[in-house]
């Protein structure tokens, strides 16, 4: 999904210096301390930070950096403010020192160093974090982006459309260009600079989701560096690892392999690669873009049928249709209609060609739709998905929640109308939702949530906060009130768009997995040495 649209309009800084957003961080350390928790706290007592007299030196950073390809930045550095920042500014942080390694060796050599210097370990790939999982102060960050390389096998004995490995900081933008002259097709995210660690790790939503299934489902092989060094190349027949000292075992264990595929990015090791299945270009994909309008003059008679017919296009969509239905409380005015509030866009694609029962499903829109209808056939993917365009990153109070089924009623569509109706002002700020369109495909060997496979909509939503620290707490208000209304309609919650105030974060992530995934994390990190907020083991002692 294209989540920047979540936080399309708001106010963002990209031109802030180091000390502008220290500064901000400081004015909200309440805010930040009452979502990090007594977690955080206990945290801090076991790793070395800057100011500890374990800290390695600057001395010693730099001698560990001439051992291997990579490069090292410091706060100092140049580029390292625009390193720092995650695409949710507001959780921004200064890691101590930010590692970027060129390949699978350096990888290990910085997880030995880290845990050799006991540091806090933050792990990121494109820094599409909503919660500041992949950061946090005076870490010691192994930065991905700069591993992305792609291979590609049209011979794959294991997929008749081939297979692709793909390093963890390719971004799906330049990985789906470069597909599209191999005439194949990948399950992967809207959004063009988002990259594959995290993405994938939390499941993996897409446009094409409804056809092909979650990114999870495509997997064949997974490369990761484990806590204490070993490079393990698991699937789902066993994993073959590489110790420390060169040599090299097979087994029959399939538990990581399992784990990976939606159990969460940052936890159980650093996941340098993954193995794709490919699938075969379609002849034709229809995409198709209109929005609507929810309230006209106070009148939401518009809105009221709008659910009428979207909740309903939803329960019986044909299975080719995917993609999002993006919706805000913008307020407007046409003459000589009046004043509008709440806006509906829809971006759909089909996969495949297009019958006359799907599009009759889709028409059933146009009564409500004044606006131009743009509805064309393309020959590929990549003509479709290369239109698709990263919205601003801004200061978004982020909540989700898998629509079910049974929950597209009359209850919903009062409480999206009473959300989307209401125009912005200075005590109730913009609100953004986007509904990714999910279900469809029943794969449960996975630990993703058992709701991510039986809803029909991954709802994600978002409360504007502004720059202003001293606005903050409206927002939360706000948000907080949006995430207890969104739960009524949905069973569990995407990893990768959630709340940062969750204290059942658990069960809504992962439902009855999540004890399968703290025995894993266990035997894996036994040390608990790898943490991020509200991930696999960070409820540990």
């Amino acid at each position: 999904m294209d989540l920047s649209q979540i936080t399309k309009g708001t106010q963002y800084f990209p031109s802030a210096s180091h000390g502008d957003l220290e500064k901000m961080l400081i004015k909200v350390l309440t805010v930040l301390t009452l979502l990090a928790g007594l977690i955080h706290a206990k945290l801090c007592t076991k790793r070395c930070y800057p100011g500890n007299d374990c800290f390695p030196t600057k001395q010693s950073l730099e001698d560990f950096g001439k051992t291997f390809s990579g490069e090292l930045l410091f706060p100092a550095d140049n580029e390292f403010d625009k390193e720092i920042l995650t695409w949710n500014r507001w959780f921004t942080k200064s890691p101590a020192v930010i590692v970027f390694p060129k390949s699978v060796n350096d990888v290990r050599a910085a997880m030995l160093f880290a845990k050799s210097k006991n540091l806090h370990v933050t792990i990121r790939s494109s820094g599409h974090d909503f919660i500041g999982r992949s950061t946090f102060p005076g870490s010691f960050m192994i930065n991905l982006s700069r591993m992305k390389n792609v291979s590609v096998d049209l011979t794959s004995s294991r997929n008749p459309a081939g297979e692709a490995t793909i390093e963890s900081g390719a971004q799906w933008g330049n990985v789906y260009q470069l597909l599209d002259g191999y005439n194949r097709v990948i399950v992967g995210g809207s959004a063009h600079t988002v990259a594959q660690g995290g993405y994938f790790q939390g499941g993996g939503h897409s446009p094409v989701g409804r056809s092909l299934g979650l990114a999870v489902d495509q997997i064949l092989d997974l490369t990761v560096v484990s806590v204490d060094g070993r490079i393990i190349k698991c699937n789902a027949t066993g994993s073959t690892v590489q110790e420390t000292n060169g040599s090299t075992s097979i087994n029959s264990d399939t538990d990581l392999f399992w784990a990976l595929r939606g159990g969460g990015g940052g936890t159980f090791g650093v996941v340098v690669s993954y193995t794709y299945r490919l699938h075969f270009q379609p002849t034709q994909m229809t995409v198709a873009y209109f929005s609507t309008a929810l309230s006209l003059n106070g009148d939401n008679s518009i809105g009221i049928r709008f659910f009428e017919v979207y909740n309903e296009f939803v329960k019986n969509m044909p299975k080719g249709w995917g993609g999002y239905m993006i919706m805000s409380n913008t307020e407007f005015y046409i003459y000589p209609y009046g004043n509008f509030v709440g806006l509906v866009t829809f971006v759909l694609n089909h996969f495949g060609t297009v019958s006359q029962a799907s599009m009759d499903a889709l028409n059933k829109f146009k009564v409500l739709s004044p606006s131009p209808w743009y509805v064309v056939n393309v020959t590929s993917f990549w003509q479709y998905a290369q239109n698709v365009t990263d919205g601003p990153s801004g200061n978004g109070y982020l909540a989700n929640t898998f629509v079910q089924r049974d929950h597209l009623n009359d209850d919903f569509r009062d409480y999206m109308l009473s959300v989307m109706t209401k125009k912005p002002s200075a005590e109730y700020p913009s609100h953004y939702c986007t509904g990714t369109h999910i279900g469809e495909v029943d794969l449960n060997s996975t630990p993703v949530h058992p709701g991510f496979r039986s809803g029909l909509i991954s709802l994600s939503c978002s409360v504007d906060m502004g720059t202003d620290p001293e606005r903050y707490g409206i927002s939360i208000k706000r948000g907080k009130e949006l995430y207890s209304g969104l739960k009524r309609f949905g069973n569990g919650v995407y990893v990768n768009e959630p709340s940062p105030d969750m204290s059942d974060w658990k069960e809504q992530f992962w439902g009855n997995h999540y004890t399968k995934l703290l025995e894993i994390k266990r035997k894996w990190d036994p040390d608990n040495f790898l943490y991020c907020v509200h991930c696999v083991g960070s409820d540990m002692d």
